[in-house]
Parts: structure tokens; C-alpha cells; sequence
């Protein structure tokens, strides 16, 4: 089941909604991009915005984690071939426990990431990891409206029920300790970059795999995903944070 998941995201540069761009964007939340920093990009996966930050930050030195190797083991060669790999460490392991201690980073890079431990276990977990005035950049799914339509809201619900407004994820970040902060919305275009990418996988893979019924269902799952932003997009999205402790 877990490589016929991954075979839809196939040829993607992006394994979600983002761009080079908005990379670039929400590195400005951070700043201080000419100093001798120390980064963590939790929740890597194939490393494409990692090797954004080691250009927006020169001189950093960026960990890069993720718990599936191949996306590592590719990361490292691209690294190599932009000649940053001696400012790249990987380590392969969950973000359920970060292996680090306290104060190692001024910087934690969560890109579509942070909903696999939930944002506010996030938030609380990894301020521990900031040296003091470090911040949290990190994308998190948010209502973009205060009334969703109920098709989309049970969606959600079951998907991810922690998704909320703005509101509530600054609300969360001022409980968990954190102090000023900025934000910002990633264009749809973003969005829809990447299930363009997803779709053309998906109706390829609906041949190569007629007969197989858990490619089916892996299929349908994605479809339906891809359906309902196209009728709900404007209710939803992912926001960029920056939280500085």
C-alpha cells in the first residue's frame, strides 16, 4: 500500500502544496538569513525546500529529517550537485521524538510537515529544541472562512480535526510560549501546481493498476481530495508562521 502511495507522487518536485517561492517567502518571517545558523528542517521529505533554505541561508548549517530513507538518501545527491553538502546533516527518524537536545537550533523549518504530530504538540515539543530568540516557521492547514460548507468541513474533520482559523493557531502559539509572530497565505496557485501533478498520476495510474484493488482505494482517496479543493478551495489553505520564542 505504501508504494502505490508513493507512486502518485511520482516525477513531483513538491510532495504538497508550495512553491520556490513561497519557500522564499516565508524564510523572510525568519530573516537574519547572512548569520551562522543552525536549522532544522523537520519533516524534510525529498528535501525540495531544503535546498531552497541552503540558498537563502548561506551560511547555515541545516539538519534535514525525515523518517523514509530514499527521501534522504536523494537529498544528499541533489545536495552534492548544488555543492552544499558539506552544510547538510540527514537523520532518518520520526518527528514523534526529535533526537536532539535542548537549545540546538535558531531556527526549525516545518513545511507541510507539523500536522503529522499535530500543530499544538508541535508548538509545545519543539520550543525546547530554539535557542532563545529562535523561531518556528512551519505551513499549517487553516480555515479560510468561519462558516465551511459541511461537505468539506466533515472532510477535514475526519482528515485532520485539529485544522483551524488563524485565530486559534496564534491563540495556541501565545499558550504554548511563543512570542511575536507573522504569517501569511499561500496562493492557490500552489495548490494547484501540485494536485496537477498528483492528477496526471492518479489517471495513469487508473490503467496500471486496473485490477489491483488497494491501488483503488489509494486512488479514490487522493481523487476525492483533489475533487473536493477544486469546489472548496476558497474555504482552506495552508499558512505560513513564523513564532519567535
Amino acid at each position: 500500500m505504501e508504494d502505490i502511495f508513493f507512486e502518485a507522487f511520482e516525477g513531483m518536485g513538491r510532495l504538497g502544496p508550495g512553491s520556490d517561492a513561497s519557500t522564499r517567502k516565508a524564510a523572510d518571517l525568519f530573516g537574519r538569513k547572512n548569520a551562522d545558523l543552525s536549522i532544522l528542517d523537520a519533516g524534510c521529505g525529498n528535501g525540495i525546500q531544503t535546498l531552497v533554505l541552503a540558498e537563502v541561508f548561506p551560511d547555515a548549517r541545516i539538519t534535514a529529517l525525515d523518517n523514509y530513507a530514499p527521501f534522504l538518501e536523494n537529498l544528499k545527491r541533489e545536495a552534492k550537485k548544488k555543492g552544499v553538502a558539506r552544510r547538510l546533516t540527514t537523520v532518518c527518524a520520526s518527528l514523534e521524538k526529535l533526537p536532539f537536545p535542548d537549545a540546538s537550533f535558531d531556527l526549525i523549518w516545518s513545511e507541510g510537515a507539523i500536522y503529522v504530530i499535530g500543530f499544538e504538540r508541535g508548538l509545545r515539543e519543539w520550543k525546547r529544541l530554539l535557542k532563545p530568540g529562535g523561531a518556528l516557521v512551519c505551513s499549517e492547514v487553516c480555515w479560510l472562512t468561519s462558516s465551511p460548507a459541511p461537505e468539506i468541513a466533515a472532510f477535514w474533520q475526519k482528515e485532520y480535526p485539529e485544522i483551524g482559523t488563524v485565530e486559534e493557531k496564534l491563540k495556541a502559539a501565545e499558550k504554548a510560549g511563543y512570542g511575536s509572530h507573522r504569517y501569511f497565505h499561500l496562493p492557490s496557485s500552489d495548490w494547484e501546481g501540485y494536485y496537477g501533478g498528483v492528477q496526471k498520476n492518479l489517471d495513469r495510474m487508473r490503467t496500471v493498476h486496473a485490477g489491483n484493488p488497494e491501488a483503488r482505494e489509494v486512488i479514490g482517496e487522493l481523487q476525492e481530495e483533489i475533487d473536493l479543493f477544486r469546489r472548496y478551495g476558497d474555504q482552506y489553505g495552508y499558512v505560513f508562521f513564523g513564532l519567535f520564542v
